[in-house]
């Protein structure tokens, strides 16, 4: 049996056969028919695409296609990725050049100013950073913190140290806070310190350390204490004047006052002369006669010495004083205008109270402005109705005494009760308006406060306030 053989033939275009065309052979094999078999003609193929299995090479070539598709992807992918690595690269270069000149610059700034910048950890174990500043500040080497971080609170005053540590342990829970404080350097100097932190916290929100900038204050200090010196100095100079212009006021009364005890002690001398002269008189007599003009002079000199320190320029000073004897020689000092205005005036004094340590003439003085202004709001009330009352009490809780001075006058309006402690402001016709005020400033300076308040039934009520000595019994 003859197999079939290809015939060679013009490749169709549109045919997609490679150019071969299978015919079967003269002596082959008839159909099932009988028919005598024939040569199929080229022109009796069918002129449309055929379907063909692909061969070997074909295969290859397209599998060798895509091969060269995706490596043509892949080169693409990776010069695009070069490109951008090349643009993120130069700008990395650039943000890390204006990093570095930003921190040189601020280097620059930091170990070249006056103030001391340093970071911590929050637990203050490891110290991070810190300008050279901290030398001239501190006196000491600022390289020792990195080895020994607690160092800078050894060197500050121990007055000072636990406040200065609690406000760095505050900075954690409060995220920022400043204290002053003092810091000694080993040559004995010392130096006021203004120290400002804040808590540098991650993207979670904690805090990772503590930064802070330290400033020298000594100047700011120095003149601080300069004025304040001096202001005390002025008010000084204006309480005394003060205190004159008072005694000037009751300077008559007083020498009034002065007559009854030395015209006293001149008649009981006269009267021992002549006894001694007529030899009528009996030694008991005689001793009880010099005994009341010792004791006139006495009171007289009390007067005068009361005088004296009232009005006499010295130096502040504070001792242990019983507020109730304060109390007393006050109202013996104005009994005098009292007296002489018709005014009564009652003690209401709290037994067994402890010493305040005050300034006796500066606190006498604050009394003797709270009295006056009493007696002067009641010149127009009857002898019968006028009474001014002057009470002591203890107020345990706050550790204070209160002398409060209540008068029965018409009152204060409720926009003056506050205003009349301005310098100037005065209700009296004559007055000059700074008693109240300087009253004011010499309880604050003691640790205490004046104020007025208006009673329900008329009258006004004045309070003065001063903290009990440390460590006081009862006077």
């Amino acid at each position: 049996m003859s197999g079939s053989r290809l015939v060679p033939e013009k490749a169709n275009p549109r045919a997609g056969t490679s150019g071969l065309t299978q015919v079967r052979s003269a002596d082959s094999s008839s159909p099932p028919d009988g028919r005598a078999a024939r040569r199929i003609s080229p022109s009796f193929l069918p002129s449309g695409p055929t379907t063909t299995a692909p061969s070997a090479d074909e295969s290859r070539a397209r599998n060798l296609a895509r091969a060269l598709e995706a490596q043509s992807e892949r080169a693409s992918l990776l010069a695009r990725t070069r490109a951008r690595c090349r643009v993120e690269i130069a700008r990395r270069k650039l943000v890390e050049g204006t990093l570095r000149d930003t921190e040189a610059r601020f280097r620059q700034l930091v170990e070249h100013g006056d103030e001391v910048f340093w970071l911590t950890e929050p637990d203050l174990r490891l110290v991070l950073y810190v300008s050279p500043s901290y030398e001239r500040i501190w006196g000491r080497p600022f390289r020792r913190l990195y080895t020994h971080p607690e160092s800078w609170l050894e060197a500050v005053h121990e007055d000072d140290r636990q406040r200065a540590r609690e406000a760095f342990s505050a900075t954690v829970v409060k995220g920022q806070g400043d204290v002053e404080y003092r810091v000694i350097q080993p040559d004995g100097t010392v130096r006021w310190v203004h120290d400002r932190r804040f808590a540098v916290r991650d993207r979670r929100g904690v805090v990772c350390r503590i930064a802070g900038i330290a400033s020298d204050i000594t100047e700011r200090k120095q003149i601080e204490e300069a004025l304040r010196r001096h202001l005390q100095e002025q008010q000084a100079e204006l309480a005394h004047a003060q205190r004159l212009g008072t005694m000037g006021e009751i300077a008559s009364l007083l020498a009034h006052e002065l007559t009854q005890p030395f015209a006293a002690i001149a008649n009981y001398i006269t009267g021992c002369v002549r006894q001694l002269r007529s030899q009528a008189g009996r030694n008991d007599e005689l001793l009880e006669m010099m005994e009341e003009a010792a004791a006139e002079a006495l009171r007289g000199g009390e007067i005068i010495r009361h005088l004296w320190d009232f009005v006499h320029k010295r130096a502040p000073e504070r001792e242990p004083a019983d507020v109730n004897q304060l109390v007393r020689d006050v109202t013996r000092l104005i009994g005098v205008e009292a007296d002489h205005k018709g005014i009564a005036i009652h003690l209401d004094l709290s037994p067994d109270l402890p010493l305040v340590q005050v300034d006796r003439v500066q606190v006498e003085q604050v009394l003797v402005n709270l009295i006056r202004n009493g007696l002067e709001a009641m010149r127009e009330c009857g002898p019968e109705t006028a009474s001014l009352t002057v009470r002591t009490v203890l107020d345990e809780q706050l550790d204070l005494i209160e002398i409060s001075v209540t008068d029965c006058g018409k009152g204060l309006p409720a926009q003056l009760v506050d205003a009349v402690f301005a310098p100037f402001v005065t209700t009296r016709p004559n007055g000059l308006g700074i008693g109240l005020s300087i009253s004011r400033s010499i309880a604050e300076a003691h640790g205490g406060r004046v104020w007025l308040t208006g009673e329900s039934s008329g009258g006004t009520t004045a309070r003065l306030t001063l903290p009990v000595a440390a460590g006081s019994g009862s006077a």
